[in-house]
């Protein structure tokens, strides 16, 4: 929520008004006219979209506000402020304030609906997106807004889809717009569009590993294996390695893969590093590993009775661990252990 208030209001914002280097000629101002608000407020504008340094702005703009009550633009800024410091509840009081001074005000009404949006409260929050669209009808991220918020609400989905597509009309290049677009894609289970849809936006913006990492989920729905792999390996070679849960996740989404494709070694492979990277904490890692040593087990006849014991002790051992890291179905686990194995080690659901 808080990087997307950064995205949506502090961009549209620094659209309107460029922002230029005069923090020392404001001072200069401020030092010899300190009872006029303007400048403390041009100030505090600064600190916010130039710095990010939200203790100054916010004095900065309560000095303004100390010497024009009325001062609208004071009181809108020193909310958005207030909420990317944490201070939501704060943040609600100047922005309500602010729209006793001016309710038509297309940016004050996105604010609010974002505020809604934080307190779950979703049918409030469409309410000011759409109080946002009358005002700034032009504007794609407004129509993007209120799909946001459909998206919330019970049987809404075709709703916040008409609403994406608006937004794509006004505003074709509107990456956001592309990938969010695939929730409500994905829970009607029209999975070619939502993969069409992450493929325009992987076309605009090539190198984020987050659009191939969820078309490569849409693939795997669709039981397209190969190009889901090829996804996942493509997330791979795009992160950084302080991104380390996206690419455990990503590991584990290729395991899924090659359990699919009956891939034993290379599932035991994948997961071997997502456990390392996870420091042996990561359940789905030990779940996979479990399922490919059952498949190397069923399709193994030949094996001597020693390795095949081994094999047994091993898969047991790896539902276990998935257990004690947090795996929530141990019935689960049970259910995919061959009877063989369950009979020879006396396993059922109360054994992990």
């Amino acid at each position: 929520m808080r990087r997307w208030l950064w995205c949506f209001c502090l961009g549209s914002i620094l659209g309107v008004w460029p922002i230029h280097a005069q923090s020392t000629r404001l001072d200069q101002l401020i030092a010899d006219h300190p009872e006029e608000a303007e400048y403390y407020f041009l100030r505090g504008r600064e600190f916010l979209l130039r710095e990010g340094n939200f203790p100054a702005a916010i004095a900065d703009f309560s000095s303004a506000i100390e010497r024009d009550s009325w001062h609208f633009e004071a009181y809108l800024f020193r909310a958005i402020a207030y909420f990317e410091s944490g201070e939501k509840d704060i943040a609600k009081q100047d922005a309500l304030k602010a729209r006793l001074i001016k309710e038509e005000d297309a940016r004050l009404n996105a604010i609010l609906g974002i505020i809604f949006m934080h307190e779950r409260d979703y049918y409030r929050a469409a309410d000011f997106f759409t109080r946002q669209i009358q005002l700034d009808p032009e504007n794609s991220q407004a129509y993007a807004n209120r799909a946001w918020a459909l998206l919330m609400l019970p049987s809404y989905s075709e709703m916040a889809l008409r609403d994406y597509e608006e937004a794509l009309k006004k505003n074709p290049h509107n990456v956001s717009v592309f990938y969010n677009q695939t929730e409500p894609l994905i829970f009607l289970e029209r999975y070619e569009e939502a993969e069409e849809s992450l493929s325009q936006a992987i076309h605009l913006q090539p190198s984020n590993s987050r659009f191939y990492f969820k078309r490569a989920l849409i693939r795997l729905r669709m039981k397209d294996y190969e190009r889901a792999l090829a996804d996942n390996l493509q997330v791979l070679r795009l992160m950084d390695q302080d991104e380390i849960p996206m690419i455990i996740a990503t590991l584990v989404n290729i395991t899924d893969i090659y359990l699919r494709l009956e891939k034993w070694d290379l599932v035991i492979h994948y997961s071997d590093l997502a456990l390392e990277l996870s420091l042996n904490e990561s359940y789905p890692a030990y779940v996979n590993r479990g399922l490919a040593l059952v498949g190397l087990w069923s399709s193994s006849p030949d094996l001597d009775e020693r390795s095949r014991e081994e094999l047994e002790n091993e898969i047991v051992r790896m539902f276990d661990l998935a257990l004690q890291k947090g795996f929530p179905s141990a019935i689960y686990l049970e259910r995919r252990i061959p009877d063989a194995i369950k009979n020879r080690h006396q396993v059922d659901d109360s054994s992990f």
